[in-house]
């Protein structure tokens, strides 16, 4: 069973990795069953994501082996069998960045052993899976909840949240401007399941909200924090989060660019569950490796 796309997990395959999070949440401690080992290969260096991988291994009772697969020409493959020429081990699992998604497509096509998708150009399934996760913690689940995704719509982080939680039943409204949206194929496969609506005007779109995404602005100038023009009127801060519904809840797929996309009170304050995401990524990440391979 791999897991390249938020659009390759029903709405049952979703609440099964939060049945198993939950179980580890509440203090039992789940193994695969064996020895076995996750290879994390990267193309590219993400030590946020590297870390906690391997710390979702070790808690399983299995071994990492971190595969450096630059320099590989975009072939995964090429780069685990040097990776087992070189260590001398076979892995059971593997959890993949790619700078290309066909590239890991193309992988998974062959590959025996289960395919998770960390981070490619197009899509961050696992972080849409840790978010989705933690909003159906507060709000007892997704179902009928108006989400406003804020910013950047057509970052890779936006598109994959977009497809979990209209599978788990919630409406979607994309806030930012009308030239960064997602592709349409993820609007597309987004809308068979719940409403995707798209809109410019903050005061409109955060209206009613039940939770509001916000999406880092990124790339280049905001870690210099430099606000791009077409994104400066779409911070989240203490005067546009009135907007939204009173118990509206705060969520980043992380990083976060402090007063570029949202202001330092707002992500430290009462309503942001920021910092409970971090807590919940590599038990969300447990779960969603056991789900895997007990289903290989």
């Amino acid at each position: 069973m791999h897991f390249l796309s938020a659009a390759d997990f029903s709405k049952q395959q979703y609440e099964g990795v939060f049945g198993i999070a939950d179980t580890i949440n509440s203090g039992t401690h789940l193994s695969l069953g064996r020895l076995s080992t996750l290879a994390i290969l990267f193309e590219g260096s993400n030590p946020r994501e590297r870390i906690s991988l391997e710390n979702a291994a070790a808690l399983l009772g299995s071994k990492s082996v971190y595969v450096d697969a630059c320099g590989s020409g975009g072939d995964p493959a090429a780069a685990l069998a040097r990776a087992e020429k070189q260590f001398g081990v076979s892995a059971d699992v593997v959890a993949a960045v790619t700078l290309r998604h066909s590239d890991l497509v193309d992988f998974a096509r062959s590959s025996k052993v289960p395919v998770i998708n960390v981070l490619t150009d197009l899509e961050r399934p696992v972080q849409a899976l840790n978010d989705a996760y933690t909003i159906a913690g507060f709000k007892g689940g997704l179902g009928r909840l108006r989400i406003a995704c804020i910013g950047n719509g057509a970052k890779n982080s936006v598109s994959s949240f977009m497809l979990a939680a209209t599978r788990l039943g919630a409406d979607i409204v994309l806030v930012g401007p009308g030239s960064e949206v997602p592709g349409s194929k993820y609007l597309k496969a987004a809308r068979r399941y719940g409403s995707v609506e798209i809109c410019d005007d903050m005061a409109e779109g955060l209206a009613e909200a039940d939770v509001v995404y916000v999406a880092a602005q990124g790339p280049g100038g905001a870690r210099q924090g430099k606000q791009p023009n077409e994104f400066s009127r779409y911070q989240i801060n203490g005067k546009t989060l009135r907007y939204a519904g009173k118990d509206a809840i705060i969520v980043h797929p992380m990083p976060a660019f402090r007063g570029v996309e949202i202001t330092a009170d707002v992500i430290d304050g009462p309503r942001s569950v920021v910092w409970m995401e971090t807590k919940n990524k590599v038990r969300v990440e447990q779960a969603l490796i056991k789900y895997v391979v007990d289903g290989a």
